[in-house]
């Protein structure tokens, strides 16, 4: 739960800090005789001391002018430097500490683009608190929990400051409490336990200690063997004091061993450590504490049994933090190798957690968010992958062509064609690495949807701005999707007909038959995975046999006239000729003669274009 409770504010934090303008007052109320010696030069209005504070007001002025325009200038330009931001927030907070405007300002559009830097999170609460108030403090730390739910040093950062802030204790237990839920089975948590046992040590809640000490034990953490001594400890002096006041031990202990035989849940162990507290019955007292020694017991061998398996994962993760700075290879395959054991180990939760935490030092790195995804898909956890889709490609990955075609591959995929066209963002010319794939797969995804007249329509676009921003390289490559894209859009109403024609059957089938045809011509085809979502012409009341969504509009001359367009417009582009003509001539015997007039044409690429098509004809 959100912690909104009533909370202490930061004992006069707002008011500990003394404000340029009040020094400067008090400064010039004093009456030092260094100042009586200038007082006869002040009949003019320009005191020495008076100069020199407006010349450091218009000096400070123009400073907070220059960092309030190259902030707007980061914010309006979309500044993804880190560097350039982390220099930017460290000069602002020294130049005019107290400007709370200015300071949020900086820190959200920071965050914005880098949720992951906890450290920023806890630097903009402190400076709420200090600033206004710890509730304006606890609305950023809420914030910052939200955005980035599994960071250790988040929730470490977050319950040092409700320690320090909140009156009431129950708050600081449940924060505690809701951290460890969430990042309770990262191995380097155990920040975040010590700090717990640290409170209620202070508190001197000795059972809410006691409970703290066997949970520590459920998931193996860095100080894992630690804190089995700190509950051996525990435990023995417990038994000493119980002893002191009973004599039935021996049978208590032996009739709660003989009934020992399972891990006690979470709700179990609570109870446990309640009948511990109990002051009224030595016996059951007593019978409470073997049974919490045997659950502490096999909880830890249990978790030193996980450990094993997991120590050379652990050991060879470096970074267990975001840094734009690229991770080596070896780092990243760790990742890959452990994401493959925890996958098997059959616990969604561990699965779920180890991702999250994968993607704060590797957020960006769209092949994680894209296994993620594809993790979540097929375990039934759809508004998990659509989550982290979101995050990939407004914040993390935006700028990575990748995620946004594999986003649209997804949407597709789900039954949204409408989400698939708006992850595709527009075309972008300096996406040089993935311009042509971009365009391929958007196109292919209308040609799929049946909407052949757009498909067509985004490669004109493209080969325009190709031709506009000088992308010649793109060119060849363009024409040539282009026409095998109205080439197989012919041939593949042409199959659809003959199949239709014999096989009028369920619409598995018939779909299947399709995808076989298509196969064997060697034609790219996807079937759909829900085949009752597809409608046959009669069921959708028509006469016509063909479907729609084919568009039948193409031939075998259209396919051809793309490709004489590209040649009219880049007569010198030999792969045109190289590629394509194969396909506008058919049969074994044709090739000889295919391969020589492509040769032709090299040679003689002035050649008047409407002569070749003649001789093509003819041919």
């Amino acid at each position: 739960g959100v912690i909104r409770k009533k909370l202490s504010p930061v004992g006069g934090a707002a008011s500990s800090f003394s404000r340029r303008q009040q020094s400067r007052s008090s400064s010039s109320s004093s009456s030092s005789p260094a100042m009586e010696v200038h007082n006869n030069n002040a009949a003019d209005g320009h005191h020495p001391i008076q100069v020199l504070l407006d010349s450091e007001d218009r000096t400070m002025v123009s400073f907070i002018e220059v960092h309030n325009e190259r902030l707007k200038d980061m914010i309006s330009g979309g500044s993804e430097d880190l560097d350039s931001w982390n220099s930017l927030i460290s000069e602002i907070e020294k130049t005019y500490p107290d400007d709370s405007n200015t300071i949020c300002l900086a820190f959200d559009s920071f965050l914005s683009k880098f949720p992951l830097c906890h450290w920023h999170w806890k630097r903009y609460a402190y400076h709420e608190a200090r600033l206004c108030n710890a509730e304006k403090a606890v609305e950023i730390f809420e914030r910052a929990v939200e955005s980035t739910p599994f960071s250790v040093g988040l929730w470490v950062d977050y319950c040092t400051f409700a320690v320090s802030s909140f009156e009431d204790p129950f708050d600081i237990r449940r924060l505690f409490t809701k951290g460890i839920s969430l990042v309770g089975k990262d191995y380097f948590c155990h920040v975040l336990w010590d700090k717990y046992m640290s409170f209620e040590f202070s508190q001197e809640k000795w059972g809410f200690l006691t409970l703290v000490y066997v949970q520590a034990l459920r998931f193996p953490t860095k100080k894992l063997h630690k804190y089995y001594e700190n509950f051996k400890k525990l435990v023995t002096n417990l038994e000493e004091e119980i002893l002191h006041l009973t004599d039935d031990s021996r049978e208590v202990q032996l009739k709660e061993l003989s009934d020992a035989t399972v891990v006690l849940s979470n709700k179990e162990i609570a109870q446990v450590v309640k009948d511990l507290q109990d002051p009224s019955d030595g016996s059951v007292r007593l019978k409470a504490l073997y049974r919490y020694r045997y659950c502490g017991d096999q909880l830890y061998q249990k978790a030193c049994q996980l450990e094993e398996k997991i120590k050379s994962f652990e050991s060879n993760i470096q970074r267990r933090y975001f840094q734009a700075t690229p991770l080596d290879n070896d780092e990243l395959k760790n990742w890959h190798h452990y994401l493959d054991f925890v996958e098997k180990q059959d616990d969604f939760d561990w699965a779920l957690k180890l991702y999250e935490r994968c993607l704060i030092s590797c957020a960006n790195y769209p092949e994680f968010w894209i296994r993620y995804v594809d993790f979540m898909e097929t375990r039934g956890g759809r508004e998990l992958a659509m989550f982290a889709l979101e995050r990939a490609t407004k914040v993390f990955s935006k700028n990575v062509p990748e995620i946004h075609l594999f986003t649209a591959r997804y949407m597709e995929q789900i039954g949204d064609p409408d989400g698939a066209r708006a992850s595709f963002p527009p075309i972008n010319a300096d996406w040089d690495s993935c311009f042509i794939q971009y365009v391929t797969n958007r196109a292919n995804m209308e040609k799929r949807l049946g909407n052949c007249s757009a498909a067509c329509d985004i490669y004109k676009r493209a080969i325009n701005m190709a031709v506009k921003e000088q992308k010649l390289q793109w060119i060849p490559m363009l024409y040539i999707g282009y026409y095998r894209l109205r080439h197989m859009e012919w041939v593949g109403v042409g199959i659809l007909k003959g199949v239709w024609s014999y096989r009028k059957g369920s619409k598995e089938t018939f779909w299947k038959e399709v995808a076989v045809v298509f196969e064997k011509g060697n034609i790219p085809w996807v079937v759909g995975r829900d085949f009752d979502t597809i409608k046959f012409p009669e069921e959708r009341g028509e006469s016509d046999t063909t479907f729609h969504w084919c568009q039948i509009t193409a031939s075998v001359e259209a396919a051809r006239d793309v490709i004489i367009d590209g040649i009219n417009r880049f007569p010198g582009c030999g792969l045109l000729y190289e590629v394509c003509f194969p396909y506008l001539c058919c049969g074994k015997d044709a090739l000889l003669a295919t391969g020589r007039l492509c040769q032709f044409c090299l040679l003689q690429i002035e050649f008047p274009w409407l002569l070749f098509d003649e001789i093509l004809k003819k041919k």
